[in-house]
């Protein structure tokens, strides 16, 4: 029968416990690695992997939010050459361009 204390347990406690629980078991696998010799190296890989693809997602969603990468970049060509300017677009930083006349 469970106690007062185990039925009152809030889903956030469930939670902490459950992230305790998968911590444990990425430590358990961090320390069969390091056994194998693979050690940090393998776990600083796979953390740069997921973060790698969390940045490729958030790029994807940016891209859909704000009509693509180049969009920005083809207007204002577009704009430029219908007015008789002529110049190179080399690059992007967030939403502002480097231009060479």
């Amino acid at each position: 029968m469970l106690s007062h204390n185990e039925i009152g347990k809030g889903k956030a406690q469930e939670e902490k416990e459950k992230e305790q629980e998968e911590e444990k078991e990425e430590q358990k696998e961090d320390d069969e690695e390091m056994r194998k010799g693979k050690g940090r190296q393998v776990r600083d890989l796979n953390k740069q992997r997921k973060g790698a693809k969390e940045e490729v997602e958030w790029e994807k969603e940016r891209q859909e939010e704000h009509g693509g990468t180049g969009a920005v970049a083809r207007l204002l060509l577009l704009t430029w050459r219908s007015s008789g300017v002529s110049l190179v677009v080399m690059g992007f930083v967030t939403h502002r361009a480097i231009l060479l006349a």
